[in-house]
């Protein structure tokens, strides 16, 4: 796991900048310290724990990009409970990761990524490709 913790404490910094992981004797994150006062994982709030998960799966994503695998990352409903600006902030991590590696991002809330600039293919558009070709 510290080939991972490595790749995760830059997006940490960038995110939480005051916000320092405190690892098991196993390297699994079971809390952040923050200014002095430690915080067990548990009673993160789920925005905050759902931003360390997505970070989490970006330092693998990195550290098997580095090796030269491919990666896709696949994101579902990512970031609900994001406030503005630590959602910001992530949107910034996620198109600067989508320049190493492809990303997916599944969502209902097409409007808060209109931003990053990325193609957006609906489901339902897909459908009716697929029901128009039956036709032909």
């Amino acid at each position: 796991m510290a080939p991972v913790i490595q790749r995760v404490e830059p997006y940490l910094k960038f995110l939480m900048p005051d916000v320092e992981p405190i690892l098991d004797s196993e390297l699994q994150l079971c809390g952040i310290r923050r200014q002095g006062v430690e915080e067990p994982f548990e009673e993160l709030s789920i925005g905050t724990r759902e931003q360390l998960a997505i970070i989490t799966r970006l330092a693998f994503a990195d550290l098997l990009h580095e090796q030269g695998q491919p990666v896709v990352l696949v994101l579902d409903d990512a970031l609900v409970y994001a406030d503005d600006g630590r959602f910001g902030n992530m949107q910034l991590i996620l198109r600067k990761a989508a320049q190493r590696y492809q990303i997916l991002l599944l969502t209902c809330r097409e409007r808060d990524y209109l931003t990053l600039g990325a193609p957006i293919f609906r489901l339902a558009d897909c459908r009716e490709v697929r029901a128009a070709e039956a036709v032909v």
